[in-house]
């Protein structure tokens, strides 16, 4: 987009051509009910030629730019910044469409994108003025997502792209470019201004200014749309309301300030003559002073009936006069009284008290002063026995640890509940089964455990190594001698592992048939 697009009327003026009759702009419903109860709108640019370039959208004092929906328009949360280039299109896809339902019918501005640009295609870039900010009218984040807009100071705004991207070329099925998508419960309208470049040669460009209301093609001489309209402002609320206008213009005047009301010639008139912003209808007199007894909030104007409250007991009376406020004439004044316990012995004494109050003493059994002026009884569990003298322990006699001098249980106790389980005198447990084979220590027998040794003692619980495992070879139980048979260890590999030697271990046989079953213990 050329910048000087955005300098104001002077330079603009200059430099505007305004268009050709064959092009038009086409406003579709792309989506009813997409989003509950609301419409979504497609904004087109109808070109001429294949290869025409629509370079920006843009509005100023000049050629004004505007965009209604009466009821405001949707923007939703998933998508940023305000463009189409916001809108991430995997979420448009299973499964994340699930998660982002409305996505699809945001409303959003662009140039021939509907979403995040491809390859060569390029972003949508926008500019605003400082007095009417529009982009984030396209932003669900923003303070003013979904309202009106405006282009209409020196200043101006626009949303554009440089020639040479795609995405600034017609589709090859309509031959027109997209550049808006509006959902709302209403029916767009509005002014809109394009710059094309003819052929797409940048010093050979078109402006288009078209006035739209609603679905329908339209054209830069008012013509199009849903038929026969007459162009005009439409706003039964505007000072240039035409009651006979079918096609809003864009030329709508508000009196929109606090003091501004039509002139009843089309126009404005304020009425504000001290110019303070209050309208000269709605002005009041009175006493501005926000000190003064008689203050007026509602004033407007002062008339200095300022009325104060100086002695040194003196206060508003609530009616706009002064009262004297020392009831007891102490020299106090009434608003100053402190009232409060005035007996140093008691907890709560106050040394600022100028009136008698209630005193509160730590007279009871555990009782004393807790520092803030109250009583606290140092007895938490309300057994008799003050907190500074209880005793945590262990009550229950049961236990190996009693404590008969405890005043407080505190779940400590430990009980010798096991089979081999016995208190150690010390208020702990013993566990009397040394080896934790679950018989106690006083009832193991000693003797061969092992089922396949030929002195195998089925009550034995504590094998004391006398296992015979050949007396019996002759009778089934636990094979012959190993006669002949040997084990050889061998040096495998050095530093195979940094530091390190490996070692194999084999049965060396008598036998060529002889079948080597296990290796145990």
């Amino acid at each position: 987009m050329s910048r000087y697009l955005l300098l104001g009327a002077g330079l603009l003026s200059a430099l505007l051509t305004f268009g050709q009759s064959d092009y038009s702009m086409t406003v579709e419903e792309h989506a009813v009910d997409g989003v509950a109860g609301m419409t979504t709108y497609r904004l087109y640019i109808d070109m001429v030629n294949s290869d025409d370039f629509l370079s920006s959208i843009y509005g100023n004092d000049a050629t004004p730019f505007s965009l209604s929906t009466p009821s405001g328009f949707y923007n939703d949360a998933a998508a940023t910044g305000g463009s189409a280039g916001g809108v991430n299109p995997q979420f448009l896809l299973p499964p994340f469409n699930g998660f982002f339902p409305g996505l699809p019918y945001d409303s959003w501005y662009t140039i021939g994108i509907e979403f995040a640009p491809g390859e060569g295609e390029s972003a949508v870039s926008a500019v605003e003025s400082d007095d009417q900010p529009w982009i984030g009218s396209f932003d669900a984040t923003g303070a003013i997502s979904g309202t009106d807009i405006e282009m209409t100071d020196v200043t101006g705004g626009a949303w554009y792209i440089l020639n040479g991207s795609s995405n600034g070329l017609p589709d090859a099925t309509n031959n027109r470019v997209l550049f808006m998508q509006i959902t709302s419960s209403g029916v767009p309208s509005g002014l809109i201004n394009a710059q094309i470049f003819i052929n797409g040669v940048g010093t050979n460009d078109v402006r288009l200014s078209i006035a739209f209301d609603g679905p329908g093609t339209y054209y830069e001489d008012g013509s199009g749309g849903g038929g026969d309209d007459v162009p005009g402002c439409t706003n039964a609320e505007a000072c240039n309301f035409n009651a006979d206008a079918t096609q809003d213009n864009g030329s709508c005047v508000l009196a929109d300030g606090e003091c501004e009301e039509c002139d009843g010639n089309g126009g404005v008139s304020v009425s504000d003559a001290d110019e303070d912003g209050i309208c000269d209808g709605d002005e009041v007199s009175g006493c501005q002073d926000e000190m003064a007894c008689n203050f007026n909030a509602e004033a407007t104007d002062s008339d200095d009936s300022c009325v104060f409250a100086d002695g040194d007991c003196e206060v508003c009376d609530g009616n706009g006069g002064v009262s004297v406020q020392d009831e007891d004439e102490d020299g106090i004044c009434d608003e100053d009284e402190v009232t409060g316990c005035q007996d140093e012995g008691a907890c709560n004494y106050d040394a600022s008290a100028t009136d008698a109050g209630t005193c509160l003493y730590a007279d009871g059994p555990c009782e004393s002063c807790d520092g803030s002026g109250g009583v606290e009884t140092a007895d938490a569990d309300d057994d008799g026995v003050c907190d500074g003298d209880e005793v945590s322990g262990c009550q229950d006699e049961a236990a190996c640890n009693y404590d008969a001098t405890a005043t407080d249980d505190d779940s400590s106790c430990v009980f010798a509940d096991g089979n081999c389980e016995v208190c150690d005198g010390n208020g702990g447990v013993s566990v009397q089964d040394a080896d934790g084979d679950g018989t106690c220590d006083g009832d193991e027998v000693e003797g061969c455990t092992d089922s396949a040794a030929c002195n195998y003692s089925a009550a034995a619980t504590e094998d004391d190594g006398s296992c015979d495992y050949c007396s019996c070879a002759g009778e089934g139980g636990g094979g012959s001698p190993a006669s002949g048979y040997s084990m050889t260890v061998e040096t495998h590999a050095v530093d195979g592992v940094a530091g390190m030697t490996t070692y194999r271990f084999y049965m060396d046989m008598v036998n060529t048939t002889d079948f080597l079953s296990s290796v145990y213990g």
